[in-house]
């Protein structure tokens, strides 16, 4: 990877250049392995985010799997969680304006916090993956339907 000059903290370099699946990709502001500069502040990578939540989920005997791999710096992250019992809900990334930190990930709840169906949320899903193929899903399966991202979450609808 070849850095390309431009502004960052530390006139750090601003942007590499990643080839991921046969596609030229270009992540802004790498500082280091598991960190990188976004107008703001810094923020954990997208993989490091997923890792480290699958084990917080799986410490709590909840069985968590990757459905979608998406971009290892920056993806979007959507969690499903599917209840066992027909329940399923879908947190995403909360939008530009509602996100109150530059560093820390916000989230909403897609559907008002009420339980959808698993047909409803695979829609959504493969609907968001439309419009971005490098897009993580982590889905859960609880039947307590925890999630873990109450410190995080934005009571408001995508």
């Amino acid at each position: 990877m070849l850095p390309v000059s431009g502004s960052g903290p530390g006139n750090r370099a601003s942007f590499f250049e990643c080839y991921t699946k046969g596609r030229k990709k270009r992540t802004e502001n790498l500082l280091s392995d598991g960190v990188f500069w976004q107008s703001g502040g810094m923020r954990l990578k997208s993989e490091i985010w997923v890792k480290a939540y699958l084990r917080r989920a799986m410490s709590e005997g909840i069985a968590g799997y990757i459905a979608a791999r998406g971009d290892e710096f920056a993806g979007a992250i959507f969690i499903h969680i599917d209840g066992l019992d027909g329940s399923h809900w879908l947190f995403g990334p909360a939008p530009a304006g509602l996100d109150l930190s530059s560093s820390e990930r916000r989230w909403v709840s897609c559907f008002d916090s009420s339980p959808v169906s698993a047909e409803q949320a695979n829609s959504y899903l493969a609907q968001q993956k439309k419009y971005d193929p490098d897009l993580w899903i982590v889905e859960l399966e609880d039947r307590q339907g925890r999630h873990f991202l109450d410190d995080q979450l934005i009571d408001h609808k995508i």
